[in-house]
Protein backbone atom coordinates (compact mmCIF):
# COMPACT_ATOMS: atom_id res chain seq x y z
CA UNK A 1 0.00 0.00 0.00
CA UNK A 2 2.85 2.59 -0.24
CA UNK A 3 1.63 3.92 -3.33
CA UNK A 4 -1.52 5.27 -2.04
CA UNK A 5 -1.97 8.46 -0.84
CA UNK A 6 -2.16 9.12 2.87
CA UNK A 7 -5.50 11.62 2.90
CA UNK A 8 -7.35 8.84 1.12
CA UNK A 9 -10.86 8.68 2.46
CA UNK A 10 -12.26 5.10 1.18
CA UNK A 11 -9.76 2.03 1.49
CA UNK A 12 -10.66 -0.95 0.35
CA UNK A 13 -8.57 -4.26 1.05
CA UNK A 14 -9.82 -7.32 -0.83
CA UNK A 15 -6.47 -9.03 -1.85
CA UNK A 16 -5.04 -10.92 1.37
CA UNK A 17 -1.71 -10.66 -0.78
CA UNK A 18 -1.35 -7.35 1.10
CA UNK A 19 -0.31 -6.34 4.26
CA UNK A 20 -2.49 -4.53 6.20
CA UNK A 21 -0.52 -3.52 9.36
CA UNK A 22 0.62 0.07 8.17
CA UNK A 23 -3.28 1.29 8.02
CA UNK A 24 -2.13 3.90 10.33
CA UNK A 25 -0.20 5.46 7.55
CA UNK A 26 -3.91 6.69 6.40
CA UNK A 27 -5.36 9.84 8.23
CA UNK A 28 -8.27 10.62 7.09
CA UNK A 29 -10.74 7.74 6.02
CA UNK A 30 -14.04 8.07 6.43
CA UNK A 31 -14.67 4.01 5.01
CA UNK A 32 -12.71 1.23 5.49
CA UNK A 33 -13.90 -2.48 4.04
CA UNK A 34 -11.29 -5.37 4.85
CA UNK A 35 -11.41 -8.76 3.78
CA UNK A 36 -8.52 -10.73 4.87
CA UNK A 37 -6.81 -11.62 8.17
CA UNK A 38 -5.99 -8.57 10.34
CA UNK A 39 -5.06 -8.01 14.38
CA UNK A 40 -7.46 -6.10 16.52
CA UNK A 41 -3.90 -4.49 17.47
CA UNK A 42 -3.46 -2.80 13.76
CA UNK A 43 -7.19 -2.06 13.35
CA UNK A 44 -7.26 -0.01 16.83
CA UNK A 45 -3.77 2.20 15.22
CA UNK A 46 -5.88 2.28 12.30
CA UNK A 47 -8.94 4.17 14.64
CA UNK A 48 -6.55 6.11 16.25
CA UNK A 49 -5.23 7.62 13.25
CA UNK A 50 -8.44 7.84 11.66
CA UNK A 51 -10.43 9.75 14.05
CA UNK A 52 -13.60 10.59 11.80
CA UNK A 53 -14.48 6.93 10.46
CA UNK A 54 -17.99 6.33 9.64
CA UNK A 55 -18.21 2.98 8.17
CA UNK A 56 -16.11 -0.52 9.16
CA UNK A 57 -16.80 -3.57 6.79
CA UNK A 58 -14.86 -6.47 7.77
CA UNK A 59 -16.86 -8.91 6.21
CA UNK A 60 -14.92 -12.28 5.13
CA UNK A 61 -11.55 -10.60 7.92
CA UNK A 62 -10.52 -12.95 10.66
CA UNK A 63 -9.97 -10.26 13.35
CA UNK A 64 -7.00 -11.66 15.93
CA UNK A 65 -7.12 -10.13 19.21
CA UNK A 66 -10.64 -8.24 20.49
CA UNK A 67 -12.72 -6.14 17.83
CA UNK A 68 -13.79 -4.24 20.71
CA UNK A 69 -10.79 -2.68 21.31
CA UNK A 70 -11.82 -0.47 18.63
CA UNK A 71 -14.68 0.96 20.73
CA UNK A 72 -12.50 3.79 22.46
CA UNK A 73 -10.87 5.73 19.52
CA UNK A 74 -14.63 5.24 17.01
CA UNK A 75 -16.57 7.80 18.27
CA UNK A 76 -17.60 8.78 14.92
CA UNK A 77 -18.70 4.89 13.26
CA UNK A 78 -22.37 4.60 11.91
CA UNK A 79 -21.88 1.58 10.04
CA UNK A 80 -20.16 -2.00 11.35
CA UNK A 81 -20.33 -5.34 9.51
CA UNK A 82 -18.77 -7.79 11.08
CA UNK A 83 -17.88 -11.64 10.26
CA UNK A 84 -18.55 -13.53 14.10
CA UNK A 85 -16.41 -15.52 16.19
CA UNK A 86 -17.91 -18.41 17.63
CA UNK A 87 -18.24 -16.57 21.16
CA UNK A 88 -19.78 -13.81 20.22
CA UNK A 89 -19.64 -12.39 24.11
CA UNK A 90 -16.86 -10.25 22.97
CA UNK A 91 -18.62 -7.83 21.04
CA UNK A 92 -20.54 -6.89 23.94
CA UNK A 93 -19.09 -3.59 24.30
CA UNK A 94 -19.95 -2.43 20.24
CA UNK A 95 -22.56 -1.47 22.05
CA UNK A 96 -20.55 1.70 23.83
CA UNK A 97 -20.02 3.17 20.42
CA UNK A 98 -21.96 6.38 21.08
CA UNK A 99 -23.30 6.74 16.70
CA UNK A 100 -23.50 3.39 15.80
CA UNK A 101 -26.70 2.85 13.76
CA UNK A 102 -26.15 0.07 11.43
CA UNK A 103 -24.77 -3.48 12.52
CA UNK A 104 -24.33 -6.61 10.41
CA UNK A 105 -23.45 -9.61 12.02
CA UNK A 106 -22.51 -12.68 9.54
CA UNK A 107 -21.00 -15.88 9.84
CA UNK A 108 -22.02 -18.44 12.69
CA UNK A 109 -22.00 -18.12 16.45
CA UNK A 110 -22.14 -20.95 19.55
CA UNK A 111 -25.98 -20.38 20.20
CA UNK A 112 -26.82 -18.24 22.94
CA UNK A 113 -23.61 -16.34 23.10
CA UNK A 114 -25.52 -12.72 21.39
CA UNK A 115 -27.80 -12.96 24.67
CA UNK A 116 -25.61 -10.87 26.41
CA UNK A 117 -24.45 -8.59 23.44
CA UNK A 118 -28.00 -8.09 22.23
CA UNK A 119 -28.90 -7.04 26.29
CA UNK A 120 -25.98 -4.36 25.98
CA UNK A 121 -27.18 -2.72 22.61
CA UNK A 122 -30.87 -2.62 24.60
CA UNK A 123 -29.43 -1.41 27.85
CA UNK A 124 -28.47 1.83 26.30
CA UNK A 125 -30.42 5.01 27.23
CA UNK A 126 -29.93 6.88 24.32
CA UNK A 127 -30.67 3.60 21.80
CA UNK A 128 -29.98 4.66 18.73
CA UNK A 129 -29.57 1.74 16.46
CA UNK A 130 -31.72 1.66 13.18
CA UNK A 131 -30.49 -1.46 10.87
CA UNK A 132 -29.34 -5.10 12.36
CA UNK A 133 -28.77 -7.94 9.90
CA UNK A 134 -28.49 -11.19 11.77
CA UNK A 135 -27.03 -13.92 9.71
CA UNK A 136 -26.94 -17.04 11.97
CA UNK A 137 -29.77 -18.34 13.67
CA UNK A 138 -30.51 -17.33 17.25
CA UNK A 139 -32.45 -18.98 19.49
CA UNK A 140 -35.85 -17.58 22.06
CA UNK A 141 -33.17 -16.28 24.65
CA UNK A 142 -31.73 -14.20 22.04
CA UNK A 143 -34.37 -12.74 21.05
CA UNK A 144 -36.19 -11.74 24.16
CA UNK A 145 -32.74 -9.93 24.57
CA UNK A 146 -33.04 -8.37 20.73
CA UNK A 147 -36.63 -6.70 21.31
CA UNK A 148 -35.64 -4.70 23.86
CA UNK A 149 -33.63 -2.69 21.19
CA UNK A 150 -36.93 -0.73 20.79
CA UNK A 151 -35.10 1.60 17.97
CA UNK A 152 -35.04 -0.50 15.41
CA UNK A 153 -36.65 0.54 12.67
CA UNK A 154 -35.09 -2.63 10.06
CA UNK A 155 -34.69 -5.83 11.04
CA UNK A 156 -32.93 -8.88 8.94
CA UNK A 157 -33.42 -12.13 11.06
CA UNK A 158 -33.19 -15.77 11.32
CA UNK A 159 -35.05 -17.56 13.54
CA UNK A 160 -35.55 -21.37 14.72
CA UNK A 161 -38.28 -20.67 17.05
CA UNK A 162 -42.36 -19.96 17.02
CA UNK A 163 -42.14 -18.22 20.36
CA UNK A 164 -39.15 -15.87 18.48
CA UNK A 165 -41.76 -14.99 15.97
CA UNK A 166 -43.85 -13.83 18.15
CA UNK A 167 -41.91 -11.49 20.29
CA UNK A 168 -40.82 -10.06 17.35
CA UNK A 169 -44.15 -8.20 17.32
CA UNK A 170 -43.20 -6.35 19.93
CA UNK A 171 -40.97 -4.20 18.36
CA UNK A 172 -43.60 -1.25 17.36
CA UNK A 173 -41.43 0.72 15.49
CA UNK A 174 -40.12 -1.90 12.70
CA UNK A 175 -40.43 -0.53 9.28
CA UNK A 176 -38.73 -3.28 7.47
CA UNK A 177 -38.57 -6.93 8.70
CA UNK A 178 -36.90 -9.38 6.83
CA UNK A 179 -36.99 -13.34 7.63
CA UNK A 180 -35.65 -16.44 6.79
CA UNK A 181 -36.67 -19.88 8.88
CA UNK A 182 -33.65 -21.93 8.64
CA UNK A 183 -30.28 -22.09 6.35
CA UNK A 184 -30.94 -25.43 5.13
CA UNK A 185 -34.65 -25.29 4.12
CA UNK A 186 -35.30 -21.38 3.76
CA UNK A 187 -37.45 -21.39 0.64
CA UNK A 188 -40.29 -23.53 1.69
CA UNK A 189 -44.26 -22.52 1.36
CA UNK A 190 -45.50 -20.46 3.86
CA UNK A 191 -47.82 -22.97 5.95
CA UNK A 192 -48.29 -24.28 9.32
CA UNK A 193 -51.04 -22.62 11.70
CA UNK A 194 -48.23 -21.56 14.11
CA UNK A 195 -46.32 -19.68 11.47
CA UNK A 196 -49.26 -18.23 9.66
CA UNK A 197 -50.45 -16.98 13.36
CA UNK A 198 -47.00 -15.49 14.06
CA UNK A 199 -46.80 -13.19 11.00
CA UNK A 200 -50.35 -12.05 11.37
CA UNK A 201 -49.62 -11.07 15.42
CA UNK A 202 -46.60 -9.39 14.03
CA UNK A 203 -48.39 -7.06 11.29
CA UNK A 204 -51.19 -7.14 13.63
CA UNK A 205 -48.77 -5.61 16.25
CA UNK A 206 -46.47 -3.74 14.17
CA UNK A 207 -48.88 -1.01 12.31
CA UNK A 208 -45.47 1.18 11.03
CA UNK A 209 -44.30 -1.76 9.25
CA UNK A 210 -43.57 -0.85 5.49
CA UNK A 211 -41.92 -3.93 3.78
CA UNK A 212 -42.53 -7.66 5.05
CA UNK A 213 -39.77 -10.05 3.82
CA UNK A 214 -40.35 -13.41 4.13
CA UNK A 215 -37.95 -16.09 2.21
CA UNK A 216 -40.43 -18.63 1.60
CA UNK A 217 -43.04 -19.28 -1.38
CA UNK A 218 -45.81 -17.59 -0.43
CA UNK A 219 -49.54 -19.83 -0.80
CA UNK A 220 -52.61 -17.79 -1.84
CA UNK A 221 -54.53 -18.53 1.47
CA UNK A 222 -51.83 -16.54 3.67
CA UNK A 223 -51.78 -13.21 1.33
CA UNK A 224 -55.37 -13.41 1.62
CA UNK A 225 -54.96 -13.76 5.59
CA UNK A 226 -52.83 -10.64 5.43
CA UNK A 227 -54.96 -8.70 3.00
CA UNK A 228 -58.08 -9.29 5.67
CA UNK A 229 -56.14 -8.44 8.76
CA UNK A 230 -54.68 -5.04 7.35
CA UNK A 231 -58.02 -4.04 6.24
CA UNK A 232 -59.24 -4.02 9.95
CA UNK A 233 -55.67 -2.17 11.30
CA UNK A 234 -54.62 -0.14 8.90
CA UNK A 235 -56.11 3.24 7.49
CA UNK A 236 -54.85 3.60 3.49
CA UNK A 237 -55.29 7.63 3.95
CA UNK A 238 -52.88 7.87 6.58
CA UNK A 239 -50.45 4.82 5.89
CA UNK A 240 -48.31 3.83 3.50
CA UNK A 241 -49.65 -0.10 1.87
CA UNK A 242 -47.63 -2.72 3.25
CA UNK A 243 -44.91 -3.88 1.08
CA UNK A 244 -45.43 -7.87 1.29
CA UNK A 245 -42.44 -10.14 -0.27
CA UNK A 246 -41.86 -13.74 -1.36
CA UNK A 247 -41.23 -15.99 -3.45
CA UNK A 248 -43.39 -17.09 -6.67
CA UNK A 249 -44.18 -20.58 -7.18
CA UNK A 250 -46.69 -20.63 -9.78
CA UNK A 251 -48.31 -24.37 -8.20
CA UNK A 252 -49.83 -21.93 -5.68
CA UNK A 253 -50.66 -18.90 -7.22
CA UNK A 254 -51.93 -17.56 -10.80
CA UNK A 255 -52.61 -14.43 -12.56
CA UNK A 256 -56.17 -14.53 -11.61
CA UNK A 257 -55.14 -14.54 -7.97
CA UNK A 258 -53.11 -11.29 -8.45
CA UNK A 259 -55.87 -9.34 -9.74
CA UNK A 260 -58.17 -10.20 -7.09
CA UNK A 261 -55.47 -9.27 -4.91
CA UNK A 262 -55.24 -6.00 -6.47
CA UNK A 263 -59.07 -5.22 -6.48
CA UNK A 264 -59.68 -6.46 -2.49
CA UNK A 265 -55.98 -5.05 -1.32
CA UNK A 266 -54.76 -2.92 -3.45
CA UNK A 267 -55.28 0.24 -0.86
CA UNK A 268 -53.61 -1.88 2.29
CA UNK A 269 -50.72 -3.78 0.40
CA UNK A 270 -48.72 -4.67 -2.46
CA UNK A 271 -47.70 -8.21 -3.22
CA UNK A 272 -44.78 -8.50 -4.56
CA UNK A 273 -43.15 -12.30 -5.78
CA UNK A 274 -40.41 -13.31 -8.13
CA UNK A 275 -37.94 -16.49 -8.77
CA UNK A 276 -36.01 -16.21 -5.19
CA UNK A 277 -32.88 -16.41 -7.34
CA UNK A 278 -33.18 -12.78 -8.04
CA UNK A 279 -32.79 -12.01 -4.57
CA UNK A 280 -30.29 -14.12 -3.02
CA UNK A 281 -28.10 -12.40 -0.05
CA UNK A 282 -25.17 -11.03 -1.36
CA UNK A 283 -23.81 -11.99 2.56
CA UNK A 284 -20.16 -10.82 1.82
CA UNK A 285 -21.31 -7.64 0.12
CA UNK A 286 -20.54 -4.40 1.28
CA UNK A 287 -23.87 -2.81 1.50
CA UNK A 288 -27.04 -4.22 2.62
CA UNK A 289 -29.18 -6.27 0.54
CA UNK A 290 -32.40 -4.63 -0.58
CA UNK A 291 -36.00 -5.41 -1.47
CA UNK A 292 -36.41 -5.96 -4.88
CA UNK A 293 -36.83 -4.09 -8.04
CA UNK A 294 -40.07 -1.70 -8.27
CA UNK A 295 -41.16 -3.25 -11.50
CA UNK A 296 -41.35 -6.80 -10.12
CA UNK A 297 -44.18 -5.30 -8.08
CA UNK A 298 -47.74 -6.22 -8.53
CA UNK A 299 -50.76 -4.56 -7.23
Amino acid sequence: MNGLHPDLENLQILNTGYSVDNLHRFTRLRKLRISADISADVLVECCKANPDLEIINLLGSTIYGKLADIVPYCNKLLDLSITLKANAVEYVHLAKLPHLKYLRLNGQHDIGSLQQVFRAFASNESQILKWLYVEPLINFDETKELIGIRSLSKLEYSYNDIRSLVALSQLNNLRTLQVKNTHSFPYQPVAGNEIIEAFLIILQRCRKLEVFFLHWYIKKHFISNVGELLKKVRDPETQLSLKLIGYENTKFITEKDKKMWKKLYGKYMRVILANRSNFEDKTESETPPSPPPADLYYG
